[in-house]
């Protein structure tokens, strides 16, 4: 049986022993699955109108710096099957304090995406409007304005819940 935790329960006799379940591949995943979000990578990032434009990776891979500052840069997650995403965070360094980004929903079916939140700030949480409940061909999409070549992203993550 399952446990609250999702945790497999063997029970021999009148005992109950427990078998550790965290971090293992389930579901035919490559990787462990976290539970609470889905992160997101400074390569994540796309430059939109352009394959010049593409954000650099500087130092080993920590952050992506725009290439161009008339660009918007793009990174687009699944959400997963039982999954509902509800907010979502990037985080970097904003040189003049007005680099921002937007999530938007779409499906693999080809709908017209709709934003599910306000235009944020780099560093603040996007609490989403209207939550993304994951069937398997929903996705978040994440669009950057950096209005500047200086400002660059670490990273982020799409926040999600079982559900």
């Amino acid at each position: 049986t399952l446990d609250s935790a999702q945790n497999i329960e063997l029970e021999t006799a009148t005992a109950a022993n427990y078998v550790n379940t965290d971090g293992i591949y389930r579901g035919h995943n490559v990787g462990s699955i976290s539970n609470d979000f889905i992160p997101l990578m400074p390569i994540d990032f796309w430059a939109s109108d352009s394959y010049r434009q593409n954000g650099q990776i500087g130092l080993n891979g920590h952050f992506m710096q725009p290439s161009s500052d008339r660009q918007l840069y793009y990174a687009q997650k699944i959400i997963p099957k039982g999954y509902t995403a509800s907010s979502a965070a990037v985080s970097g360094l904003d040189a003049n304090g007005n680099a921002t980004y937007r999530c938007f929903v779409g499906d693999i079916n080809g709908t017209t995406p709709g934003a599910v939140s306000a235009s944020t700030a780099l560093n603040s949480v996007a609490t989403f409007t209207s939550n993304i409940v994951g069937d398997g061909l929903k996705f978040c999409t994440i669009v950057y304005d950096p209005v500047e070549t200086v400002d660059i992203i670490y990273g982020g993550k799409i926040n999600i819940a079982k559900t």
